[in-house]
């Protein structure tokens, strides 16, 4: 492992006294798994619009909306972890930049694609779905803005946005299988977890197996999935909510 032994043992002691044991072997399969075969695994959750679990007020002094592609363009920098592939993909219309903005700041957002997202956003598998569902990834919260939940209550603002503008009902993400703050922080919200993407191998070698909870939903992955709509840039895009 590329870690010392020390502290590999140390990372793994902690995930086990927090998240169980089970999480802490999951921790030491990645490492020596990711080394050895490859391995890389993800779990696939789904939101449906009716199964949102976040109570209380929305923080004051924010705005949600989407932004359209020049404000995406000006609020490029380092810091908000925006640049110009971010541009052109909100120039094209197949993502969709939701934010949370305070005065001049960006305070942080998620992005929503429709109909496909390339498996450079998705654990290097390509995904499509349908017309009533939306990819998120990429949520983003700038450090001086953490610890107010606006993550969770920008993506709810947003997937009522998205069912407003585009009848999308549901929400699908991949997040990777240690990241389990991130995981909690879905069970938190209402995502269910419909299953594993596990990839291991090179090349022609690699090998992949797909959750059949998410296709059952009419997700489809790899070679299955139908990038077609990435082509050619949509008409209109929504920019307001």
């Amino acid at each position: 492992m590329s870690l010392p032994f020390a502290t590999a043992y140390q990372r793994f002691a902690k995930i086990k006294a927090d998240n169980g044991r089970r999480a802490a072997w999951e921790y030491v399969v990645d490492r020596i798994g990711g080394r050895l075969l490859n391995l890389s695994v993800s779990e696939v959750v789904w939101l449906g619009l009716d199964d949102i679990k976040l109570a209380g007020d929305l923080p004051e002094g924010f705005e949600f909306r989407f932004l359209s592609a020049d404000e995406v363009a000006a609020f490029a920098a380092p810091e908000n972890e925006l640049d110009e592939r971010h541009v052109r993909r909100a120039q094209q219309g197949h993502d969709l930049c939701f934010a949370a903005i305070s005065g001049e700041r960006l305070a942080g957002y998620g992005w929503y694609a429709l109909g496909s997202i390339e498996g450079e956003h998705c654990d290097g598998v390509n995904l499509s779905f349908p017309a009533d569902v939306s990819y998120m990834y990429k949520g983003f919260t700038h450090p001086d803005f953490r610890g107010l939940r606006l993550h969770g209550f920008a993506m709810r603002l947003a997937l009522e946005a998205l069912a407003a503008e585009y009848d999308v009902r549901s929400l699908v993400s991949t997040v990777d299988w240690t990241n389990l703050a991130s995981l909690k922080s879905c069970d938190r919200l209402g995502y269910q977890r419909l299953g594993r993407i596990v990839t291991y191998g090179w090349g022609p070698l690699s090998r992949a197996r797909f959750p059949q909870g998410a296709i059952e939903r009419g997700v489809r992955f790899g070679a299955a999935a139908d990038l077609s709509n990435r082509g050619a840039p949509r008409a209109e895009v929504a920019v307001a909510v």
